[in-house]
């Protein structure tokens, strides 16, 4: 019988309103999120994840600042590599037996026509 009773609860209690659960319309209204209860209870996650904002746009910023200096880095490289390069051929073109002569002519030396001799010294 007591089996028949709670039947007998269950179908008037279908005739009332059926309570479905959670809605969509529920889950989006505001009015559930929006009281100071709910707030402070979320307020450490909110930190939180404004926290995390500003470190991601801290370090897009870092990014684009390391980026643009490595590339002024680089062109200075280039620079400095073509400078050695043009000193380096300026310097070989100097050391030509032609150029030596040239730059020795204004202090009045004149190179050597005839080979050079040999002098033997006896020690006996």
């Amino acid at each position: 019988m007591a089996s028949r009773n709670k039947y007998k609860q269950v179908k008037e209690g279908q005739k009332q309103k059926v309570n479905k659960g959670v809605t969509l319309v529920k889950l989006l209204a505001l009015d559930n999120y929006l009281d100071n209860k709910s707030i402070a209870k979320q307020f450490p996650f909110l930190a939180f994840l404004f926290f995390l904002g500003v470190v991601y746009i801290w370090n897009g910023h870092y990014q684009m600042r390391t980026i643009r200096e490595i590339e002024t880095v680089n062109n200075e490289v280039k620079e400095l590599r073509w400078e050695l390069m043009t000193t380096e051929s300026e310097i070989m073109n100097m050391v030509k037996q032609t150029e030596l002569v040239k730059m020795v002519d204004s202090l009045g030396l004149k190179e050597l026509n005839t080979p050079p001799t040999i002098l033997y010294l006896n020690e006996y």
